[in-house]
């Protein structure tokens, strides 16, 4: 019987050190750097991150818009051209264009047919479509076009499809900053990070609304992590989340409703 003992207690002792073992090597693993994506979730501002159990599989957390690109209606009702869109100090390099198109980007894939102009230049039915988007609505602009290549100087076949979301001029925010709520969300979700697999974890997104008052309303899951159980916590924390929002403000300084997106799971557009 006391051998018996001693057997379970060297493999409990045995069991623990290689813990901790794993331990120090999973804490001693730098963080991959994410792959920039146009169009989606990578961002230049601090995002947190948790590291699953898996040494070689991270979890990644953020909050903003659905996608990085974004334009005022006020820059929008100005917009003359294609490149209008972009920053002042973006440079495509373009010589002539065949067309540009302008559609509203949709979650599912089905997006509108848009408006297609034959020039760089936005006509007046493209125009027209862009100054009806209303706040937090996405679209893509499908541009082709020659450009120079800076390297060989020759003229070659190009195209781009940056994708937009529409902010107001004045954007919400929360009073002790969105890492906050990033903060609060990975910690009350980390109990269910073992529910995600490395081979089936996906780009989760939950879309909310802040509302002109401040107020959380909706909780839209438009693409799942892998995990039904994690997906539906992460909507009970954002409806119920402590954080005081200041809404978000258009030209007039009239208080407007915004849309916010929370990533998790993997990177991806």
């Amino acid at each position: 019987m006391k051998k018996s003992i001693l057997s379970i207690g060297l493999v409990g002792i045995a069991f623990t050190l290689a813990a901790f073992s794993f331990m120090d090597r999973h804490d001693s693993l730098s963080p991959q750097d994410g792959k920039e994506c146009i169009a989606a979730i990578v961002s230049n501002r601090d995002s947190v991150k948790a590291v699953h159990a898996k040494p070689d599989f991270e979890i990644y957390y953020d909050v903003d818009s659905r996608f990085l690109m974004t334009v005022t209606k006020e820059e929008l009702a100005k917009a003359e051209t294609f490149l209008d869109l972009f920053p002042r100090d973006k440079n495509l390099n373009i010589v002539s264009y065949s067309s540009v198109n302008i559609a509203r980007f949709d979650e599912s894939g089905t997006n509108e047919l848009g408006v297609t102009s034959e020039s760089g230049g936005l006509n007046a039915s493209q125009r027209e479509l862009l100054r009806s988007y209303y706040y937090s609505t996405n679209f893509v602009a499908t541009a082709y076009y020659k450009k120079k290549n800076e390297s060989t100087g020759f003229v070659e076949e190009s195209y781009s499809t940056p994708h937009f979301t529409i902010v107001p001029e004045t954007e919400a925010y929360l009073m002790l900053g969105k890492e906050s709520l990033v903060k609060y969300l990975k910690k009350n979700t980390e109990a269910y990070t073992h529910l995600l697999d490395k081979k089936t974890v996906q780009a989760g997104k939950v879309t909310f609304t802040v509302g002109i008052n401040g107020n959380v309303s909706q909780a839209l899951l438009t693409s799942t992590s892998g995990s039904a159980e994690l997906d539906e916590r992460v909507q009970d924390l954002i409806l119920n989340m402590p954080m005081t929002w200041i809404p978000a403000a258009d030209a007039k300084g009239l208080s407007v409703a915004q849309d916010f997106v929370f990533f998790f799971g993997i990177m991806g557009c």
